[in-house]
């Protein structure tokens, strides 16, 4: 499905498999590869490489990867229909952890006719950890219902005061008043186990996490323990450390955790491909302010 939508989308590209290429020429001739789910040391074997493009928002694997060249672009993919599938997840979380809908779907189990009390949303906090095009995109989704929204990201902000939402650069503040925590943050060197014993104790008692990053963002036994003290009521979790989640882990077994298999937001190829193809278009015209989602491999993302 890949191939056919990134063919569609750019006929004057020659768009092949790499498993098609069966000499060393052949895969010298490679200039751009496009790359998902790779092994380590895969891009080593492309010695024409000049741009390498993503299929998936996520970098942080081929930033890790000693074959990926550093002297030449690397993309992600910023496509707006996924923004705004993460957008809609999002929401459909932090409404069913603030309208109490898990508790009834766990008293249905037993049984048990208990109405409990949903306060506005107008009332609600939502701190959103990385504030990029997603985040932003959640926020605007989020906001609609009347909770107020605070975007969280590594430097302060300077939008508009119409915008729907505030932004900080302390998280420790932020997810002090919030009410649902969603994590959208890349993962680097500085993210990794971000959300641990430290943090979960700066925030607010009773609060919800919601993380749809990455599965390392989060110091599973910490989670466990937050959970089972009542520092945080419910976690919402997409993405593990380790994929698929493994039978016995107990975090399948906790009452107060929901877990999806990493279907947040899936890459659409269709709609992906119209944005890789602009990307590539203006790599080959030499514009390279043009391409959307340039990783800074300083920042990590």
């Amino acid at each position: 499905m890949w191939i056919a939508a990134l063919q569609e989308a750019m006929p004057e590209e020659d768009v092949v498999v790499a498993s098609d290429l069966s000499d060393q020429a052949s895969l010298d001739a490679v200039d751009i590869a496009l790359v998902r789910g790779i092994d380590p040391g895969d891009l080593g074997r492309f010695g024409g490489l000049r741009f390498i493009h993503c299929l998936w928002a996520g970098v942080d694997r081929l930033l890790t990867d000693p074959s990926v060249p550093t002297g030449i672009p690397l993309a992600r993919t910023v496509d707006p229909a996924m923004a705004d599938q993460m957008a809609a997840t999002s929401l459909a979380h932090v409404l069913d952890i603030c309208l109490h809908h898990h508790d009834y779907r766990t008293n249905q189990a037993r049984a048990a006719w208990e109405p409990r009390h949903a306060k506005p949303m107008a009332t609600k906090t939502v701190a959103i950890l990385g504030f990029g095009s997603l985040g932003r995109r959640c926020a605007e989704y989020i906001a609609a219902t009347g909770a107020t929204v605070i975007g969280v990201r590594s430097t302060r902000t300077t939008a508009a005061d119409h915008q729907p939402w505030t932004t900080t650069a302390n998280v420790a503040d932020a997810v002090a008043i919030a009410d649902v925590v969603v994590n959208l943050l890349p993962l680097t060197d500085e993210t990794t186990g971000v959300l641990n014993a430290a943090l979960f104790a700066r925030f607010r008692p009773g609060a919800a996490l919601v993380n749809l990053g990455r599965g390392d963002h989060v110091v599973e036994s910490d989670l466990l323990a937050a959970l089972d003290e009542g520092q945080l009521r419910r976690a919402v979790l997409d993405v593990f450390g380790q994929e698929p989640l493994p039978e016995e882990h107990p975090l399948w077994r906790h009452p107060q955790v929901t877990i999806t298999p990493h279907v947040a937001a899936e890459t659409d190829p269709t709609t992906a491909a119209a944005v890789i193809a602009a990307n590539i278009g203006a790599f080959r015209a030499g514009q390279t302010d043009r391409i959307t989602g340039l990783v800074d491999r300083t920042r990590g993302y």
